[in-house]
């Protein structure tokens, strides 16, 4: 019995060591995979790196696209020739329109959010004949972010509200900041916003 005993032991040692094992290896199998997954994000978020969206229009004709767009850069005084590719994202019938505009460099994209954000615009001053109760709705130029970004953009400033004072996007990256002085936390998963709310709250 005692040699049956050491026996039994002996395989349950083997066993709990082969168990660790591969357990060690499926984490490092998880890691490889999450940092392979976090570069090629990266890497679909870095094509749309000269792009932006014009949102917060209501749909549209299709015809209509390029007075629009003329309209657009009109208003903000910014050069249309920069423009290489438009792209009309319908949402659906009396549901905001999004344009995407791919432009020739980044620093072309750039101009044109700075220029938005000197320079507010109106539905009714790229689409006179709106109907009145969306014809002072603003119209936002923004940054292009892929599907996943935009995610964890919204999930970030959902969590984060109510302790952090400001939450943005650049260039890609979803940036976290308590105060006007304090360290910026990079958003890359949704587990670094809980990691955001942990090191924040031990350290207050």
């Amino acid at each position: 019995m005692e040699q049956s005993i050491k026996a039994q032991d002996t395989k349950i040692n083997t066993l709990d060591h082969k168990n660790q094992d591969l357990v060690n290896k499926t984490k490092h199998l998880e890691l490889r995979v999450a940092v392979l997954e976090q570069g090629a994000r990266q890497v679909e978020q870095n094509a749309l790196s000269a792009s932006l969206e014009i949102a917060g229009l209501p749909d549209f004709s299709p015809v209509e696209l390029n007075n629009v767009i003329t309209a657009v850069a009109s208003k903000l005084d910014v050069d249309e020739g920069e423009i290489q590719s438009t792209q009309r994202l319908s949402s659906g019938m009396d549901k905001p329109c999004t344009i995407l505009l791919e432009l020739k460099s980044k620093n072309a994209r750039n101009k044109w959010i700075t220029a938005s954000k000197e320079k507010s615009i109106s539905v009714a001053q790229i689409l006179p004949n709106v109907v009145k109760e969306k014809a002072d709705n603003r119209v936002f130029i923004r940054e292009a972010l892929t599907k996943h970004v935009k995610t964890l953009l919204y999930n970030a400033k959902l969590k984060l509200c109510n302790s952090f004072q400001f939450v943005w996007c650049k260039d890609g990256k979803v940036c976290a900041r308590k105060t006007n002085n304090s360290k910026i936390f990079y958003i890359r998963c949704l587990q670094d916003i809980d990691l955001a709310l942990k090191e924040t709250a031990i350290s207050s």
